[in-house]
């Protein structure tokens, strides 16, 4: 899996912030195991970029945030893989500075959900799970099946921590080169 890394570059046109409530139940009704209704916040970001070829980009993020205002010029970080995942894993602020690289836990969660080792890995779940079904019987195919779907997320959880090591430097780099590169047209600039 071959990761690469873009800069989308405009203004910050406007924005708002709200949250979502996710509400759900756990337990099955019964005295050793009884109902509990939990939730969870996620806090959504949307803004309105407007990029250098004059297009207007809505931008959505969850849990995390741009800290910019009307006006700023920004960047937003993407990462994408060749299978057409992408996500946002950071922005610059060129107005104020800032450069902030998200939390690249989920995205390369994501990144590994997709690639050839964990879909390897679940394709051989539900191989030894039928192979385990048909030989032995269910019991036999389901434990199978459930011994390689727990090997899948160990194989993404161990993957995905060597694409979170990509993530950064991809980042780092990307970042370093627009602030190089910003600076030596201001400089430009300067100098007419």
């Amino acid at each position: 899996m071959e990761l690469t890394v873009s800069l989308l570059e405009g203004t910050y046109l406007e924005g708002s912030k709200h949250s979502k409530t996710h509400v759900y139940s756990t337990g099955n009704g019964t005295r050793d195991s009884p109902i509990k209704i939990e939730s969870a916040q996620i806090t959504i970001q949307e803004f309105w970029l407007k990029t250098r070829d004059g297009n207007e980009e809505k931008i959505t993020l969850g849990n995390v945030a741009v800290d910019a205002r009307m006006g700023h010029e920004i960047a937003m970080v993407i990462v994408a893989d060749d299978g057409g995942n992408a996500d946002y894993v950071g922005y610059l602020n060129y107005s104020t500075g800032d450069i902030a690289r998200f939390d690249d836990k989920p995205a390369a969660r994501n990144f590994a959900r997709n690639a050839a080792p964990c879909v390897l890995t679940i394709l051989l779940a539900f191989i030894a799970g039928g192979v385990g079904w048909y030989s032995e019987g269910f019991m036999t195919g389901l434990i199978a099946f459930a011994a390689g779907m727990i090997a899948s997320v160990i194989v993404r959880n161990i993957h995905a921590f060597f694409i979170q090591g990509d993530i950064k430097r991809l980042f780092n780099e990307a970042t370093s080169n627009a602030v190089k590169q910003r600076s030596q047209k201001r400089e430009v600039l300067e100098a007419s």
